[in-house]
């Protein structure tokens, strides 16, 4: 049922527990909060696509090899940070779904992070599409480099965090 410590990723036959862990987690309680304290979830609405792409980032981690390091994007991001601030429930949402927690690694900024953060935001992509059959939600998953919610190509977007 969780994802294996030993580095394996989940067996196809464990994926339906996991998944249904993951949809069953309460997130609701954090939309007044995405609304009213991030820059790039503007309404009740764009919050609850956060919180389905998010969750479905919880599954991409379950269905990677332990250790894989996947970058959110903003709105993920700011969606997991609140998730963090509840620290007993994302402890326990951590040990239900991966059998032991989920760090969240900061960017300190820098060329080098910049890049690292470039590389493992593309692969999360296309961790995305691979798993889940088609490409990410470019309202959710904003090109890199590009603003949040399609403005442009306007260096904007750089993720503030690994995984």
């Amino acid at each position: 049922m969780r994802n294996s410590c030993n580095g394996t990723a989940v067996a196809p036959a464990d994926l339906l527990p996991v998944a249904s862990t993951v949809w069953a987690i309460d997130l609701l309680r954090f939309v007044p909060r995405l609304v009213a304290h991030s820059n790039v979830i503007p309404s009740p609405a764009v919050a609850l696509l956060a919180l389905i792409e998010y969750k479905r980032f919880l599954l991409l981690h379950a269905l990677a090899p332990w250790g894989t390091r996947l970058a959110p994007s903003p709105a993920v991001d700011a969606v997991w940070h609140e998730h963090i601030l509840d620290t007993a429930a994302y402890r326990a949402d951590c040990d239900s779904i991966f059998g032991r927690f989920l760090d969240h690694s900061p960017s300190f900024g820098g060329e080098n992070d910049t890049a690292l953060l470039e590389s493992r935001y593309h692969h999360t992509l296309e961790t995305y599409e691979q798993g889940f059959g088609r490409a990410p939600d470019a309202r959710m998953w904003p090109s890199f480099g590009a603003t949040a919610g399609g403005g442009g190509t306007t260096p904007g977007f750089f993720p503030s965090c690994c995984s």
